[in-house]
């Protein structure tokens, strides 16, 4: 940063190969990158991620305390709010490098007016307030207000490192992030076992539910070294003919029906086509074989079925 200036003449040169390269993948894939983003984001992806609607003021109330409170921790924000409020009251704060960060932070704008709330985009944004907040701690002119400030901003994040790493328990430490195994009372490898029997390679898990998806399973086989990967039927498959499209399409020789799950659990728009599924089974409509029975948790039970060339 502090080179910026020698560094401009080069830029130019640069860009005259960067843009020509980057537009070689965008010019064909751009109309669906934005497409995505703008479902995702305010369409229709996010409406069903959202689901029940909620008013403009409580969706920013609601991603500014999944961003304060969760992205960063309490103890972390409000130790960064006061350096940087303490600071931009003295007229301290504001050089070039400080309106960097704040370019840095404004797609958090459109983040907060997202109708997902999906806090996991703001990650990149993140790294501009620790930049804000050690710029405004640096900038005091007494030593002891700097010395202050750094072990203020030090203590908050070292006492939210040992809490999330040594004293929280994995489940409300890493509650989305922690290994497959590791939920009491889910047998998912009883599950991963009974896929790969006779040579399974391609499993077509009929639920998506938070504990019980294609992607742990997938890692659960992977971590075995198994020649196994398992799929959905499809994002938010609405269609029973797309999903058996997908099911020959991914070349799927095992279909997984689970039954006992709460209706309430999981998310009901991308659960849309397994009813329909299992009937197709019951009505041979889809030929299949019966592998095996697993008991996945208390009340919830898994029927491994052959199909295509599993049969």
């Amino acid at each position: 940063w502090l080179r910026r200036k020698t560094l401009y003449p080069h830029l130019k040169r640069a860009l005259y190969f960067a843009v020509p390269l980057a537009a070689t993948w965008y010019a064909f894939n751009l109309p669906y990158v934005l497409g995505f983003a703008w479902s995702a984001g305010f369409g229709k992806i996010a409406s069903d991620y959202a689901g029940s609607s909620h008013g403009f003021t409580t969706r920013l109330l609601s991603f500014a305390l999944m961003l304060f409170g969760g992205a960063l921790s309490w103890p972390v924000s409000v130790s960064m709010a006061l350096c940087i409020a303490a600071a931009a009251a003295r007229g301290k704060l504001i050089d070039d490098g400080s309106r960097m960060a704040l370019v840095w932070t404004s797609p958090l704008a459109i983040l907060a007016l997202g109708v997902n709330q999906e806090i996991r985009f703001a990650a990149p944004v993140l790294p501009a307030l620790a930049l804000l907040a050690s710029r405004a701690a640096m900038s005091f002119d007494s030593k002891r207000a700097r010395t202050t400030a750094t072990a203020l901003l030090l203590t908050a994040g070292s006492f939210v490192f040992v809490r999330q790493t040594f004293l929280l328990p994995p489940a409300n430490a890493l509650p989305w992030c922690g290994a497959p195994s590791s939920d009491p009372g889910w047998n998912r490898g009883a599950l991963v076992t009974a896929a790969a029997d006779g040579g399974g390679t391609v499993a077509a898990l009929a639920l998506e539910h938070p504990r019980l998806n294609a992607n742990t399973l997938s890692s659960l086989a992977a971590a075995r070294g198994l020649p196994l990967r398992f799929v959905s039927l499809g994002y938010a498959q609405s269609s029973v003919e797309a999903a058996l499209i997908r099911l020959k399409d991914k070349g799927a020789d095992r279909l997984i029906l689970v039954s006992g799950v709460p209706q309430e659990e999981p998310p009901s728009f991308l659960n849309r086509t397994n009813d329909g599924i299992a009937r197709t089974i019951s009505s041979k409509r889809l030929p299949s074989r019966t592998i095996g029975q697993v008991s996945v948790a208390p009340g919830i039970t898994a029927a491994v079925y052959g199909i295509g060339r599993g049969m």
